[in-house]
């Protein structure tokens, strides 16, 4: 069963490196699980871990769960199966949630054995994801779909089917006589990708036999176009984007629209933030123009977009600090969850935000200032000053955490040292 896959799982791969395979049961991955357990010298030692996605979403879902096990075990291979709740969210498809939650779980997994992940996906769905993307008015990185080896997080992600159809998979199926699972929601037109594989496809293949050969060709070479693309951005990116991954405007500004718009968007690809939309994209072209004081946030999935000293800054939202103190003990290093540095302190204090209006004094200095006025000086980001940690010793402010140092105030007792995480 071998001779189905292309190559390698990888060519990066030693012999005894995991391979981690999506395992559904459904016929895709049933052959590639069969074809990687066969595997000729000297990948026949290879442990193969089947990992299986449980959403609860079909009442055949145990018994799928069931089936996946003791084929796996047939096989020789670790299984491990996982829970996970696909609820809806705002503006995304239980389709694209299910997909987010599935990575999620196998990317973990293969991180945690250091593993390869292999998926089963073929030239149909490759024929499926190019005509999606063409719907969502992608460009070429876009139609570029699925690539044999791709990287994720650090993970290499292998298809090794992708020149296979849909056809030669049930053929092989069928001639081993190898049980596999149906699911019923693969019926489900209401779903986008099935409706296309339901009722868009059989029509093309209809009219044009080798439309599903000659869109991975189309896929492919707007893959090879996107990968030329992106060494100059990467070239360009690195004279642009200082150590924190925040975009200088200045820079960005010498370059036409066209490519600022490249630029911007392999800036946010990088950082793992979610495309703009045109409108989106406008709003962050227009950024850079904007008066200094001005205060800008263009939200982006789990990421905002910020304007801070013509710097374009890309953020997770921290949450804000509660209302009352938060005890920090002494000798342990404490990262609160309203701000991104850890730190630890000689005796216990209390650490406490919203504070920008209180006026302090530093250490060795004579005079006080407010500390929204410090923070000005000290060129804190407007939208972190109220989770900056003021630490508090019978209630009198003693020191403030800042993202890499510690400033220490003038009621600081000599005998509490403080040590923040390099």
């Amino acid at each position: 069963m071998t001779e189905l896959l292309t190559g390698l799982p990888a060519p990066q791969a030693e012999p005894g490196t995991p391979l981690i395979v999506a395992y559904s049961g459904g016929i895709d991955s049933t052959v590639l699980l069969h074809a990687l357990s066969s595997l000729p010298e000297p990948y026949d030692h290879t442990p193969i871990h089947a990992v299986h996605i449980h959403h609860g979403l079909s009442r055949h879902a145990d018994e799928w769960q069931a089936h996946c096990k003791a084929q796996a075990e047939s096989l020789g291979c670790t299984f491990h199966s996982r829970n996970i709740q696909v609820t809806s969210q705002r503006r995304k498809s239980i389709e694209a949630t299910a997909r987010n939650g599935r990575y999620r779980v196998l990317l973990d997994y293969a991180q945690q054995v250091g593993g390869i992940l292999v998926l089963g996906q073929h030239q149909d769905d490759q024929l499926e994801t190019f005509l999606l993307q063409a719907k969502r008015g992608a460009g070429p990185k876009g139609l570029g779909s699925m690539q044999a080896i791709s990287w994720r997080e650090g993970i290499a992600i292998v298809r090794p089917m992708l020149q296979l159809s849909r056809l030669d998979l049930e053929q092989t199926i069928a001639q081993r006589n190898i049980s596999f699972v149906t699911d019923e929601s693969n019926s489900d037109t209401r779903f986008d990708r099935n409706y296309i594989r339901n009722e868009v496809t059989p029509l093309l293949k209809q009219r044009w036999p080798q439309i599903a050969t000659t869109v991975s060709r189309s896929a492919a070479l707007c893959a090879e176009q996107t990968a030329l693309l992106e060494e100059v951005l990467d070239s360009r990116l690195s004279q642009l984007v200082d150590k924190d991954h925040a975009l200088d405007c200045t820079g960005l500004m010498y370059f036409s629209i066209a490519w600022q718009k490249h630029l911007i968007r392999r800036w946010l690809e990088t950082g793992n933030a979610d495309m703009p939309s045109a409108a989106q994209m406008a709003e962050l072209l227009a950024m850079p123009t904007l008066r200094q004081d001005a205060q800008p946030v263009l939200v982006l999935g789990e990421h905002s977009v910020r304007l801070h000293n013509s710097w374009l800054k890309l953020v997770r939202d921290l949450p804000p600090p509660p209302s009352k103190g938060t005890l920090v003990p002494a000798d342990i290093q404490t990262r609160l969850p309203w701000w991104e540095t850890a730190f630890q302190v000689s005796r216990p204090v209390v650490a406490v935000g919203h504070m920008p209006s209180i006026r302090i004094r530093l250490q060795h200095t004579p005079f006080s200032k407010k500390l929204k006025d410090w923070f000005k000086m000290w060129k804190v980001p407007a939208w972190e000053r109220a989770n900056v940690p003021v630490l508090m010793l019978a209630d009198k402010p003693v020191a403030i955490i800042l993202k890499d140092e510690v400033i220490y105030l003038a009621d600081r007792p000599a005998d509490l040292q403080i040590m923040v995480q390099e």
